[in-house]
């Protein structure tokens, strides 16, 4: 996610763009149409968007960054945002390491 976050700093526009549809004219701060709920002037990004990717919409509500917002945008959770972003920055998905039988021993030995 940090990795995630790191490249898409200063350019969530054009994430938003390319990853959700969102149209760059309508990521300029200003009240505008819901990419989502289709409201007439609910949709704006926060002060630091192209830092953070944070949004909101007085309907629909807020994300606080770029990977909620996606997952809004997207309506998907956010760890499926996290995979679509990591595939669009070409971040490799971090797996959980498979516990060995040392490790179990050790974890063992500490609970005893």
């Amino acid at each position: 996610i940090a990795e995630i976050k790191a490249r898409a700093r200063g350019s969530w526009a054009e994430v938003l763009s390319n990853t959700c549809g969102v149209a760059l004219d309508s990521l300029n701060g200003r009240h505008c149409s819901c990419p989502s709920c289709g409201g007439k002037d609910r949709f704006r990004v926060f002060e630091d968007f192209a830092e953070t990717g944070g949004t909101i919409c007085n309907q629909c509500g807020s994300f606080a960054d770029g990977i909620s917002t996606v997952a809004w945008l997207r309506n998907c959770s956010c760890k499926d945002a996290v995979k679509l972003l990591g595939d669009y920055f070409h971040v490799s998905h971090a797996t959980k390491p498979q516990m060995t039988d040392s490790d179990r021993q050790v974890r063992d030995r500490i609970y005893q």
